[in-house]
Parts: structure tokens; C-alpha cells; sequence
């Protein structure tokens, strides 16, 4: 969604937060989606994308000032770096919980 957000800011368009079709309180529908997308794919490719979405994001957050992440509003009351911290490393913690509590459950043991 990051990615989607950047390219629709550089060009102009219409953001549609959180995603196209969502809304804030429907987040749930939205990873539920994701989990459907990404189904069939096997677990090397979908590490594949995810490293080349955090380098993409990466590269973004270099090319920009810490003003314009940090101090300028652009999303209600948000900014780009606030934006990019609660979609990619706070549902990141998220999932991380929920494995551990999933494996804790399970007696899976590390």
C-alpha cells in the first residue's frame, strides 16, 4: 500500500487510503485479501517481493527530507514517515504476535 500511496503522490492521483476499495475499519477484509493474493504463491517469492517492497520504500524514504517525512501533514493529521511507520513495521509486530501466540498455542517450540 506504501508503494501504491508514493506512486499516486508523485503522479498526482487520487489516493485512496487505506487501499482502493477499503476503508480504515475494514482493514481485516484488506489482510484477508492479501492472504487470498498471496495463497497460491510459494513462500520464496513472497520473501522475494517483500525484500524488493522494503528496498523500494527504502529508496523513497532516502530521496525524501526529514521535513517532508516528519513535519509536513499529508494525511489528516499524518505525515509521510508517520504513514509509512504504521503500514509496514507496526502490522509487521502485529504478525509476529500472532505467530508467537499461534506457535505458544501449538507447544511449537523454536
Amino acid at each position: 500500500m506504501v508503494i501504491t500511496w508514493k506512486l499516486n503522490d508523485d503522479n498526482n492521483q487520487t489516493q485512496h487510503f487505506p487501499c482502493n476499495g477499503y476503508k480504515w475499519n475494514e482493514l481485516g477484509k484488506l489482510a484477508n485479501k492479501f492472504y487470498a493474493d498471496f495463497a497460491d504463491i510459494r513462500s520464496e517469492e513472497i520473501f522475494k517481493q517483500y525484500e524488493n517492497a522494503i528496498q523500494t520504500i527504502v529508496v523513497f524514504l532516502n530521496k525524501e527530507s526529514n521535513h517532508k517525512l516528519y513535519e509536513c501533514i499529508w494525511y489528516k493529521n499524518y505525515t509521510i514517515g508517520r504513514m509509512v511507520q504504521l503500514n509496514t513495521s507496526s502490522p509487521i509486530k502485529n504478525a509476529i504476535l500472532r505467530i508467537r501466540k499461534f506457535k505458544n498455542s501449538e507447544g511449537i517450540r523454536p
